[in-house]
């Protein structure tokens, strides 16, 4: 498997929260990675959640890392911080604005900024606990170190639900498509599988499945790419 870019809009949904308490909730994912053999590889990656909800609204700050040396070289430094707020408007929709700022070293992304604007439709609690759709349109502006900057207007839609599998196993998936409105060859696919395992309501253990696909990427960057991370998950 290929460790490779995130797509523009990281997928938020799966660090949302699955509950709907008042107040501040705070999430906290780390994975350390260490392999050796015909090569020695040391990873971090982390997460950190912030959730505010009060009077109908939802505020949302999510920050991220992931850096990795291999035989003593960089063979991973990116990151993004994104911001988001939920407005409800009845009890099956709501909307919500966010930015996100990021960067990937290893591509030599310098930066990516984007902002939207869209609705949220809240589907209702059936067999699984949670149903959403989205659709937003959002502006992106790359900077690249060594080719010329480039912007986007695009659409982002995603389909996001949970189920509980008995009282400790919870199962997430969220699945983004996301188009340019100049360009509908011009698009991306995120799709992301997260299974955790909880110990208490403050610890658990998580699987994450991601799938991407580009199907105009830059140079050097695969088509099609899939990252398997597993890790410990801390709420409070």
């Amino acid at each position: 498997m290929s460790v490779l870019p995130l797509l523009a809009l990281v997928n938020t949904e799966a660090l949302r929260s699955s509950d709907s308490v008042k107040g501040l909730r705070h999430d906290l994912s780390y994975e350390l990675g260490w392999l050796s053999g015909d090569s020695v590889k040391h990873s971090f990656s982390g997460d950190y959640r912030l959730d505010y909800r009060h009077a109908g609204s939802e505020y949302l700050m999510i920050l991220s890392r992931d850096y990795a040396k291999s035989n003593g070289l960089v063979s991973q430094d990116k990151g993004f911080v994104h911001l988001r707020r939920i407005k409800d408007l009845s009890s099956t929709l709501a909307y919500e604005g966010y930015i996100q700022d990021q960067f990937d070293r290893f591509i030599n992304l310098k930066e990516r900024l984007l902002y939207g604007l869209g609705l949220r439709f809240y589907l209702g609690k059936s067999t699984f606990k949670t149903f959403y759709l989205g659709c937003s349109l959002m502006n992106e502006h790359e900077r690249y170190s060594n080719q010329a900057d480039h912007e986007h207007l695009r659409l982002s839609n995603y389909v996001s639900f949970s189920y509980l599998l008995g009282s400790t196993f919870n199962y997430r998936h969220t699945t983004y498509y996301q188009v340019s409105t100049t360009d509908f060859q011009n698009y991306r696919l995120l799709s992301l599988q997260d299974l955790n395992l909880a110990f208490s309501p403050v610890i658990s253990l998580f699987l994450k499945l991601e799938l991407r696909y580009d199907n105009q990427p830059f140079a050097r960057i695969e088509r099609f790419n899939s990252v398997l991370k597993q890790g410990l998950r801390l709420r409070f």
